[in-house]
């Protein structure tokens, strides 16, 4: 089984040939994705086959978004104004990967991408406008209609962090105490703090490093790490427990 390389459209990779059996999608690809990218409205992501060969087998775009108030439920709208988010404004795989159930794990691609973008910066709702025969498609994973806006379906960045199971740990360092501030953003989109030393700061990094290096010597790269569990491992306990 093939194991596809993710990650942002770059020059080396080959777009001409994309066919995805839609028309507009192979014409985005091919002709606005790289100015798309040059102007800032928008990044393209790729899936390929391992190197050399640089045929775009898949790919994803991601641009900054807001929904006005209006179209939303409260409970998807939250807080007050219009919200703000991120669009899924393309997701097209190659006639050649069709029937194969790629398409799940493509969209789970994309997800991962918006998810971890939202840590760092914000944003509360994913957003798919989506073609008539993707509809369903997108509701099967848990996507929503808004109101007044055919084929326009939106999703919770919480919603999609808390069915990935997906978390973060952020640090931070006081040179002068000579310590380290971690916080985990748990998948429910909960946050817990820990402080430590430079010491169990660098046990933490080592035991992500060998994390990362065992998934590429089992040929699992990409996948989520348990950042819960590394900390478990490099400090012999858990600094995030009701205990801690």
């Amino acid at each position: 089984m093939t194991e596809w390389l993710s990650g942002p459209l770059e020059p080396q990779h080959d777009v001409e040939d994309f066919d995805c059996g839609v028309d507009s999608l192979n014409r985005w690809l091919i002709g606005h994705a790289r100015s798309a990218a040059v102007s800032g409205t928008a990044r393209t992501y790729v899936w390929t086959e391992e190197a050399p060969d640089p045929a775009v087998m898949a790919y994803y775009a991601i641009a900054p978004t807001v929904v006005v108030r209006d179209q939303l439920s409260k409970k998807l709208a939250g807080g007050s104004g219009d919200v703000p988010g991120y669009l899924l404004c393309k997701l097209a795989l190659h006639r050649d990967l069709h029937g194969q159930k790629l398409g799940g794990e493509l969209l789970l691609d994309a997800l991962e991408k918006i998810v971890r973008a939202s840590d760092e910066f914000g944003g509360r709702l994913i957003v798919v406008d989506a073609i008539e025969s993707a509809v369903d498609f997108y509701c099967r994973y848990g996507f929503k209609p808004v109101v007044g806006v055919p084929h326009r379906l939106v999703m919770k960045v919480a919603t999609a962090r808390n069915d990935l199971r997906l978390g973060s740990l952020r640090l931070s360092s006081n040179r002068e105490a000579g310590l380290v501030s971690m916080v985990l953003n748990r998948p429910d989109g909960s946050l817990t703090p820990f402080v430590g030393d430079a010491d169990e700061a660098r046990a933490v990094a080592r035991e992500i490093l060998a994390a990362a290096e065992q998934q590429e010597q089992t040929g699992v790269t990409g996948a989520s790490i348990d950042l819960r569990a590394v900390m478990v491992r490099a400090l012999g306990r858990d600094p995030f427990g009701e205990e801690a």
